[in-house]
């Protein structure tokens, strides 16, 4: 149960949230059916097709005049009765990877290759334009991968358990109330995401409120994570809260402005690595967003600071992430050059009653750190340069290169899932934990278009100094192919 504190918390995000807002730019709104600009009278499914299932609406179709390019489009508008409705989709997925010394040590098969398969299916019934049931199944195998005698991981596996399991209630066009089981998605993903990347994704249970009022979003939520159990049901983790407070506003030239107040809750003891301390933890993230593009520029830039405590220790953590571009439009292939730099705080004393290593929340990490997911938004410092050009109208190849160092080199390197790789908290092994290379093309297949589109990709990882010191020293490579199809 949660502290008194927890609910006057609680009680005080609430009077913040009743003024304000929810609007499509906020990750859980249910956005407006909107047929392409080029034919209004066509809605183009991979327009459509949405991270976040429950955000489609495909309630256009109810006009028979509008058409759309989805293959089942019966499928997408089922009219029930009189202002009852159903919409059906899913998507199936496959991964084929090959991976080398993915965890640095050198503990894990030097050579891996397996399959990862997906399959989600939905359902989503509307009624009376006055409140809605969204059901989403989730099936996730593994085949091939060596474990030795452990159990599959947690992010590879899971049999046929609920992903969704909501009932949404609406008040017009600028109040939903939702409770159930549901994916949290909000800004650029850097601090809540539902981890597609991952064969399992993320998920939550608990009730999400939302409101809009003209340019401003709110989104206030109180959920509890749900914690994969690749053999059994999925429960959620009773003991731990993950609240929030998200404000979106949506200004000229579509840009977005971000401000949010995350509250989480671990009822259950943690561990401070050196300390030894044991006890609960309350962490509050404070931050805000600013995302936009003025003619061939593009930006999005974020900072966040920590404060509260984690058994016993008072936070003190911060982040900050900027990453910028530019699109050459005159060039062949319209080449977009980029530059992202991620700086997130590290703890430079375990035993100084002062925990200065930022949380990174429930992150989307791979789309930031790198497709080898050996780094993660924690003690690091991080610049990125990269190039993408479009081949034509069906593909587009991407190059990135990182440099990674620790912002602090007493504390830890932690990976994308938060998990502590390598320590040396003597701070003599060095700053530099090394450098990786992701290339990627994407394509389309003509044939499958809108539905289906393919995803290749090689990483390759060079250990620095302090990765060669507490490591076994060798270089990491992945490589993947992936397959979508949204239906």
């Amino acid at each position: 149960m949660p502290s008194v504190h927890d609910l006057a918390l609680s009680a005080a995000l609430v009077a913040l949230a009743l003024p304000a807002a929810a609007h499509e730019g906020g990750a859980e709104a249910q956005p407006s059916a909107a047929p392409s600009e080029q034919d209004p009278q066509k809605l183009l499914a991979r327009q459509m097709f949405k991270n976040l299932r429950f955000q489609e609406n495909w309630s256009a179709l109810a006009d028979p005049a509008v058409e759309t390019d989805h293959w089942a489009p019966d499928l997408k508008w089922i009219e029930l009765a009189e202002g009852w409705a159903l919409s059906t989709g899913g998507q199936l997925r496959y991964q084929w990877k090959d991976s080398t010394n993915i965890n640095l040590l050198g503990t894990f098969p030097d050579h891996d290759e397996f399959g990862l398969v997906r399959t989600r299916v939905h359902a989503d019934l509307i009624m009376e334009d006055d409140a809605r049931i969204f059901v989403e199944v989730l099936s996730a195998d593994v085949h091939g991968k060596q474990t030795g005698d452990a159990p599959p991981a947690a992010i590879d596996k899971n049999d046929w358990d609920f992903l969704n399991a909501f009932i949404e209630l609406i008040d017009g066009p600028d109040f939903r109330m939702r409770y159930g089981r549901t994916e949290l998605q909000y800004g650029a993903q850097r601090l809540v995401s539902p981890l597609d990347w991952g064969n399992t994704r993320r998920t939550f249970e608990g009730g999400v409120l939302q409101f809009k009022d003209g340019p401003r979003s709110t989104d206030f939520f109180v959920t509890h994570p749900v914690v994969v159990d690749p053999r059994h049901d999925d429960e959620s983790n009773e003991s731990r809260w993950f609240s929030g407070l998200y404000n979106t506003w949506a200004l000229e030239g579509g840009r977005t402005a971000d401000a949010y107040l995350l509250h989480l809750h671990e009822g259950d003891p943690v561990i401070v690595s050196g300390a030894g301390s044991l006890g609960g933890a309350d962490v509050y993230t404070v931050g805000g967003r600013s995302a936009g593009k003025e003619g061939a520029w593009d930006w999005d830039v974020e900072a966040a600071v920590q404060r509260g405590q984690w058994a016993g220790d008072a936070v003190r953590a911060g982040m900050w992430a900027a990453t910028g571009g530019v699109t050459l439009g005159d060039l062949p292939g319209a080449p977009r050059l980029g530059l992202d730099v991620d700086w997130a705080s590290g703890d430079d004393n375990a035993t100084d009653g002062q925990r200065g290593t930022f949380n990174q929340l429930f992150p989307l990490g791979h789309a930031y750190f790198g497709f080898l997911d050996l780094v993660g938004r924690q003690n690091i410092v991080q610049v990125s340069p990269s190039a993408r050009w479009r081949l034509g109208d069906t593909a587009f190849f991407r190059a990135a290169w990182f440099d990674f160092n620790l912002q602090n080199d007493s504390d830890s390197l932690y990976n994308a899932g938060g998990a502590a790789l390598l320590t040396d908290a003597t701070g003599g092994s060095g700053r530099h934990v090394g450098q990786e290379w992701d290339l990627t093309l994407g394509w389309t297949p003509p044939c499958m278009t809108p539905h289906g589109e393919f995803l290749f990709g090689y990483s390759y990882f060079v250990p620095g100094a302090f990765v060669e010191r507490l490591g076994d020293g060798d270089r990491a490579q992945l490589l993947y192919v992936q397959y979508v199809l949204n239906f």
